[in-house]
């Protein structure tokens, strides 16, 4: 578990810079640029998002899946980084041409408003610039090296942070946060090709490949993938785009913003998601079941723990953080947020378990099984957002986000192994029931709204973490291995303050 917990923390601090960037940004230029100049840049990022489904359909999943696996193959890594690099650049600039000269030759124009048809030229560059970040970080982080494959996502998050901001300042709006991120993009893929060079004997002349790669395996592998990467993408991008399309930007900005802040919950489980589908492969490969089901019992207890953590935080906090954060004017996005968070917490917990059975490669049952929660998804979208607006969207969201912890739980158990082992729920629940109370106490007895968010993440985490300790939902060696955990990341700290200071 200790290269496990060295690449968690690795992965983390990469979701940490990305979730920071978009903190740090967001205020900044909804208050610069207006609302509906911040919806129009959320609007064009969900069409990004839609349409990597066709430019990376698996090449993440699948870079790390096969440069994790052990093969007699001495030049095994360089094939598989010849076959996505090359299939990766091709997907990237087909659908960028395509997206370029619809928007050039009016296509889309009849159905999106003129105010965001030109995003649509940065959307396209952005496709090329990213394609290189998801390529570079799988190959990073399927030859095991976390540090610098997440490297790439803080310097992506801290050159998108900077470019935005100034161009969104001297008057750009949402051409100049689009353009930001796309800076980041070409800087950080700059800097991973860098990192990459030296661990693998690949040259310009080399680009071929020297022995036969299992390439039916890798494009069925690629295709499942890509189909479940589209259903998963709709579950948290189509609310957004059918916002657009029946209310308008402003709404969509005030639909993000409780968006935004309900995928919070997803922090932990997100960067749990990225490791286990490479680590899960390995174990996979040598045929060690119980020891994945081990693994996997242990990891969804933690991520149900950590999880709720969070939900109870957001909940509690949830008006005040809207307010000051986003501004008077998002009141409206409080109510959807509530109403996001229960479905959120569901699709937490099922992020890791489905990245285990990725991991196994049994994609064909996966995407059968989230076939359901995403047509359930599309239906109530169309039918609630034309009648109950946001508060609709999230309710139809909410509905598909919750349906995946219960199907993709019971695939796991098809597939051989038990996530739900052992987690000590009845513990779990009584931790989060006397927390809340005790913490929603404390925030009443609180009269400003600036105080409240300032005090009650650290006198929560205190609450509920002394509380779970208490009612043992943690081992005692769990406790001891966090503890140790926490002193030595202390030292670290303290000798790099020290070597700096000259101490």
């Amino acid at each position: 578990m200790s290269s496990l917990a060295k690449g968690f923390i690795s992965v983390l601090g990469g979701k940490v810079s990305t979730m920071l960037s978009m903190v740090l940004v967001t205020p900044i230029v909804i208050r610069l640029a207006g609302n509906s100049e911040y919806g129009g840049f959320t609007f064009a990022m969900s069409v990004f998002s839609m349409l990597l489904i066709f430019t990376t359909p698996g090449i993440f999943d699948g870079i790390r899946k096969y440069l994790s696996e052990e093969k007699d193959d001495q030049s095994w890594h360089e094939n598989v980084l010849v076959f996505y690099f090359s299939f990766g650049s091709v997907l990237a600039f087909a659908v960028a041409i395509l997206l370029s000269l619809s928007t050039y030759l009016g296509y889309l124009s009849e159905y999106f408003d003129q105010s965001v048809i030109n995003l649509f030229y940065l959307v396209a560059i952005l496709l090329l610039a990213e394609q290189g970040v998801f390529i570079l970080r799988g190959a990073h982080m399927g030859l095991g090296d976390e540090f610098h494959s997440e490297l790439l996502l803080f310097i992506r998050s801290v050159v998108f942070v900077l470019f935005s901001i100034g161009l969104v300042y001297i008057g750009l709006g949402a051409e100049g946060i689009l353009a930001g991120r796309v800076f980041g993009s070409v800087i950080a893929s700059a800097v991973g090709l860098l990192y990459l060079y030296p661990k693998v004997e690949l040259t310009l002349t080399e680009i071929s490949l020297r022995s036969k790669l299992p390439i039916k395996e890798l494009m069925t592998f690629n295709i499942y993938s890509a189909i479940f990467i589209a259903m998963t993408s709709s579950l948290y991008n189509i609310d957004i785009i059918l916002v657009q399309y029946f209310l308008d930007s402003e709404k969509t900005a005030f639909y993000r913003a409780s968006l935004l802040i309900a995928e919070f919950l997803w922090f932990v489980p997100n960067a749990l998601q990225t490791l286990l589908l490479h680590s899960a492969s390995e174990l996979w490969s040598k045929d060690k079941t119980k020891q994945i089901t081990n693994i996997s019992s242990d990891i969804t207890r933690y991520n149900i723990l950590i999880s709720l953590l969070f939900l109870i935080g957001i909940v509690i906090l949830a008006e005040p953080f809207v307010l000051i954060y986003f501004g008077d004017s998002f009141t409206e996005s409080i109510n959807a947020l509530i109403i996001l968070l229960p479905g959120a917490f569901g699709f937490a917990i099922a992020r890791p378990v489905f990245s285990i059975v990725q991991g196994k490669g049994e994609l064909r049952i996966i995407v059968l099984g989230t076939i359901i929660p995403v047509a359930v998804n599309i239906i109530l979208n169309l039918v609630l957002i034309p009648i109950w607006g946001i508060n609709g969207a999230a309710i139809s969201t909410s509905v598909g986000y919750g349906m995946m912890i219960l199907i993709h739980g019971y695939i796991a158990k098809v597939v051989g192994f038990n996530p739900f082992l052992d987690l000590k729920l009845s513990r779990i629940t009584a931790t989060g029931i006397i927390s809340f109370i005790i913490i929603y106490i404390a925030d009443l007895a609180i009269h400003s709204s600036v105080a409240s968010l300032l005090f009650i993440p650290p006198l929560g985490f205190v609450i509920y973490a002394y509380t779970g300790v208490k009612l043992e939902v943690l081992t005692d060696a769990e406790v001891g291995m966090i503890q140790n955990e926490i002193l030595k990341r202390y030292s670290m700290v303290k000798s790099q303050v020290a070597r700096f200071s000259g101490k």
